[in-house]
């Protein structure tokens, strides 16, 4: 009866991770600096580089993207790349800054992490990071659609 209990179990949990995704990407993001000194990059980002570029008015992002969803338990339709738009970085211009947000977020089973982010920009232009948490990643989908 155990073994009966145990096979049934079994099957039940590889039904439910067939209907699970990890999928990864990568993108390239140009980014004009309009005079801008400053960046503050808000991002979960936990592998972030910056690199030195001999340009003076723009800055590159090199973005590589994780797009999950692990131990959920419904019906989904699992995508089978993740797109570029997804893995932009919302610009905004403020007096001397640009300000880039990340397009992070968590909910639930389901996660958008920017794995690995490198930004080459020029020596004169300081870039500093808003480092965000896990924790803050959750739900912060719908408060980045509500911002645009």
């Amino acid at each position: 009866m155990n073994c009966l209990i145990g096979f049934i179990l079994l099957v039940n949990i590889s039904a439910v991770s067939a209907d699970n995704f990890d999928i990864r990407g990568t993108h390239q993001q140009s980014i004009q600096l309009n005079g801008k000194n400053n960046i503050n990059i808000e991002c979960y980002c936990p592998n972030r580089e910056v690199f030195t570029s001999q340009t003076d008015n723009t800055i590159q992002l090199i973005i590589e993207a994780r797009y999950s969803s692990v131990g959920y338990h419904g019906k989904q339709t699992i995508p089978t790349s993740i797109k570029t738009e997804q893995m932009q970085f919302q610009v905004n211009d403020s007096k001397d800054t640009l300000n880039l947000i990340s397009p992070e977020w968590a909910f639930i089973h389901h996660l958008f992490e920017i794995e690995q982010l490198k930004v080459i920009a020029p020596d004169s232009i300081s870039v500093n990071f808003i480092v965000l948490s896990y924790e803050d990643l959750e739900g912060r989908k719908k408060k980045l659609i509500d911002s645009h």
